[in-house]
């Protein structure tokens, strides 16, 4: 039996709340990304400003490649780039009026570049997510495919105000969801632990 399948570990701390595969005899708590205040702050840029219609940040795996293909099709500018990090990585989404987030093969958890690029001040149009209804996130533009995806970044980049209500809504949703009010959430558990 391997650490990882042994049932002794005191308690899981999750990201991507369906992804518990072995026993835990003290239980797990959902513990999703987060964004740092530090590095991921808003634009100071306006957003009819920015140099960038879009912007993604990562691996480009075949879904988000789609989406960047199919919003360049329509002409848009997108930014992609693959090692950025801190300070590079935000000013690229400083740029960008559009964050494009999807989870890896449609079906992960919320990763980090969710909170981050609603902290960045970006509109963030986001794929398939399986941790949606747990984090009840307010003020993103879902979308199904690259097909949705085009027509939705169409839209709110054609109305920009829109996309700044969007923004706006956004931001406040992401404000608690720091990497600092993570750790405290497993502080707490320990103290309560005793």
């Amino acid at each position: 039996m391997t650490n990882l399948e042994s049932d002794t570990k005191d308690h899981y701390f999750l990201a991507h709340k369906h992804a518990k595969s072995w026993p835990c005899k003290n239980g797990d708590t959902f513990l999703p990304n987060a964004y740092d205040p530090i590095w991921h702050t808003p634009s100071t840029v306006p957003f009819e400003q920015r140099t960038y219609d879009a912007a993604f940040v990562g691996a480009l795996h075949p879904d988000r490649k789609a989406v960047v293909n199919a919003m360049r099709a329509d002409g848009y500018l997108v930014d992609v780039q693959h090692g950025p990090i801190f300070a590079e990585y935000s000013e690229i989404y400083h740029q960008a009026r559009v964050a494009i987030v999807t989870t890896t093969h449609g079906h992960s958890g919320a990763s980090m570049r969710f909170f981050e690029n609603a902290a960045h001040g970006c509109l963030v149009l986001a794929g398939p997510c399986a941790d949606k209804d747990e984090l009840k996130p307010d003020g993103i533009v879902w979308f199904e495919n690259h097909t949705d995806a085009r027509e939705k970044a169409a839209h709110y980049l054609r109305n920009p105000d829109e996309a700044q209500a969007m923004i706006a809504r956004s931001m406040a949703w992401v404000q608690p969801h720091t990497w600092g009010a993570r750790a405290a959430t497993i502080i707490e558990w320990l103290e309560k632990r005793g």
